[in-house]
């Protein structure tokens, strides 16, 4: 359908699909799903993934832990990104 399921793991299972490389980034607990999905993908698929967390003080537990790189707020956010499009 024309919206993207709310299940955000699905969402990257599916839009990974003929990538080489694949970058996400999250802050919350709903994005776990989202980097495990990542990790499964790439390893089965054989695609590049990267998983970076952003900290701040309502980080959820578990997230550093499905992470590969960890960022200080937006601002972090900003300078992977500016770096990746360099």
């Amino acid at each position: 359908g024309p919206f993207l399921n709310l299940d955000q793991g699905a969402n990257v299972s599916e839009l990974c699909e003929g990538l080489r490389a694949v970058c996400v980034i999250g802050d919350d607990a709903g994005d776990i799903p989202m980097f495990k999905a990542a990790r499964e993908c790439s390893s089965v698929a054989g695609y590049r993934s990267l998983n970076i967390a952003v900290r701040s003080d309502e980080m959820p537990p578990g997230l550093l832990e499905h992470s590969d790189a960890s960022v200080e707020g937006p601002e972090g956010v900003l300078e992977v990104l500016q770096y990746l499009t360099s």
